[in-house]
């Protein structure tokens, strides 16, 4: 997405050790993935300033993977952060 409006795209996160969420139970998936930031990406990012970050997720069912990115990012940026996803599917 990023990149087709070229705009500045950084692999910010990693996702920690875990289980995927599919094929999870509802329950399951509302405890959601755990992220790593990745140091190296946020060092890189001084000229980014109070310049609004995009998390693009592909699918929400829960909402667990934009709000634990979302968390983790927001203690690392000082910058606003906002939550995007490319389908919404409600969760079973």
């Amino acid at each position: 997405v990023g990149r087709s409006a070229r705009l500045p795209v950084l692999p910010t996160l990693q996702r920690a050790a875990g289980t995927a969420q599919t094929g999870r139970s509802r329950a399951e998936r509302r405890q959601g993935p755990r992220f790593i930031v990745r140091e190296r990406a946020i060092a890189g990012l001084p000229e980014l300033g109070s310049a609004p970050v995009v998390i693009v997720d592909d699918v929400i069912t829960t909402g667990s993977t934009l709000r634990n990115a979302g968390r983790v990012l927001s203690t690392a940026l000082a910058s606003p952060l906002h939550g995007r996803a490319i389908a919404y599917r409600a969760a079973r």
